[in-house]
């Protein structure tokens, strides 16, 4: 699954006006919160929530089903694009869409990269490993093609999730935990 060229402009557009104040849009979306049945106004700040994107015109398109739950493509939005800042990707946790995106990788590198740090394929018998620096990559890609230096080896943020079940009842504690300022809340 995946959005057409006209729907990809507009929902980039549709994105930056919720973002930023003033924004002056380049496509058809012209977005009337305040008309809704629920009237608010567009925030004008970076997305604090993957949820969020519900509340966009546009967006809510391409990233909701007409059930109104979120879809393939809300899914793969949440899983290659952080909502913290941070200068660099970790290579060690980076999805394909971001190999592909930021180091255009082929998929072939893609794949010898997340078996490599899975433990899968062949690699399958060595069990998980992680890339201690950029050089190490290379060697898995065949250094030829694709661009490592987009990334970085180090945890930048690291996410904690806790779950405690007391009976039916579930209780949930999320953090993420950084160094000094290696990633930031935006």
């Amino acid at each position: 699954m995946h959005a057409e060229p006209d729907d990809t402009d507009a929902t980039a557009d549709a994105l930056a006006g919720w973002m930023k104040h003033g924004h002056t849009y380049t496509t058809s979306v012209t977005p009337d919160y305040d008309r809704g049945p629920v009237p608010y106004e567009a925030p004008g700040r970076p997305l604090r929530s993957y949820h969020e994107l519900a509340a966009i015109e546009k967006v809510r398109e391409v990233f909701y089903g007409e059930d109104g739950r979120p879809n393939d493509l809300w899914r793969r939005f949440a899983d290659n694009v952080s909502l913290l800042d941070f200068p660099k990707p970790n290579l060690n946790a980076a999805k394909p869409d971001v190999l592909m995106a930021l180091g255009q990788f082929n998929q072939t590198q893609q794949q010898n990269l997340t078996d490599y740090t899975s433990g899968l394929g062949s690699y399958k018998t060595r069990g998980p490993a992680f890339f201690r620096d950029l050089n190490e990559a290379q060697s898995i890609t065949g250094g030829v093609g694709g661009n490592s230096a987009e990334f970085v080896t180090t945890i930048s943020a690291l996410r904690v999730n806790i779950t405690v079940h007391d009976g039916r009842s579930q209780f949930r504690l999320a953090s993420v935990v950084t160094a000094g300022n290696a990633a930031q809340a935006v």
